[in-house]
């Protein structure tokens, strides 16, 4: 995938192929920060957030257990009404 500020700085779309390797190391760096960064944050939220954890659990485990409505205590809607905000 091309960034958009490499694409801006060329002169011609032949140009777009051409990067040197520090740049090119820098770019995938970041990227992998990024990523770091973001599982970072969603693991220290889940950790230390008590209502994080019940806002996951109220919208990933009523949305696998669809079928399974008349074992978990009924909808996603009838859920959120028995649960103190």
């Amino acid at each position: 995938m091309t960034d958009v500020s490499r694409l801006l700085s060329r002169s011609s779309p032949e140009d777009v192929c051409e990067e040197p390797l520090l740049i090119g190391a820098i770019v995938r760096l970041s990227h992998l920060l990024v990523c770091i960064n973001s599982s970072a944050n969603f693991l220290i939220y889940f950790l230390h957030g008590a209502k994080f954890r019940r806002a996951f659990r109220q919208t990933f485990v009523s949305c696998c257990s669809v079928g399974k409505r008349g074992t978990e205590g009924g909808s996603r809607q009838q859920q959120q009404q028995q649960q103190p905000v």
